[in-house]
């Protein structure tokens, strides 16, 4: 099965514009991969698209086992979104859902779209990683 873990990145999608932000970008994804391949995750793709504030997502697809979605897993999904400078105040969050209704089911969550003042904004399509960060 394929299980996804989403990264939302402080970082306005235009500076991939930027060399030096890339080679920053790819840097963070290998370390970040490197640690789940030596707890023994096997990454199918990567994504990565524009969200609804114009900041950058990730996704990465992992052959995943759900009945292995223990504690270990969850500690192992945070550590690998803070490799990737994900949101900190979504993985407090995160941690915070977790400890209050114990559902592993409500974190790792990422939004399509975003309503401010009456309009709604939509995330842009995903596109393969390598394709758009070169």
């Amino acid at each position: 099965m394929i299980y996804s873990i989403y990264i939302d990145m402080d970082y306005d999608y235009s500076n991939l514009e930027n060399k030096e932000f890339r080679e920053f970008l790819k840097q963070n994804k290998t370390k970040a991969m490197k640690y789940m391949m030596s707890k023994y995750y096997l990454f199918k793709k990567v994504y990565i698209r524009k969200s609804a504030n114009n900041h950058i997502h990730l996704r990465f697809d992992i052959d995943f086992d759900l009945s292995y979605y223990t504690s270990d897993f969850i500690l192992d999904m945070m550590i690998f979104r803070a490799l990737l400078k994900d949101d900190p105040y979504r993985i407090s969050l995160d941690l915070q859902r977790l400890g209050l209704s114990e559902n592993r089911y409500q974190i790792n969550r990422i939004f399509d779209t975003k309503t401010v003042n009456y309009k709604t904004k939509k995330a842009g399509k995903w596109l393969e990683f390598d394709e758009v960060v070169k």
